[in-house]
């Protein structure tokens, strides 16, 4: 029982931290796929 709960935490933070890395990078990949004169 406390094993699938620290399971799910853990799969919980990771997702979370999938989500910011994606967040993070998200402008880039939007500046590269138009690029702006600069």
């Amino acid at each position: 029982m406390a094993f699938s709960e620290l399971d799910l935490t853990w799969a919980r933070q990771e997702h979370a931290r999938v989500r910011l890395l994606q967040a993070m990078f998200e402008p880039v990949r939007m500046a590269r796929a138009c690029p702006v004169p600069v």
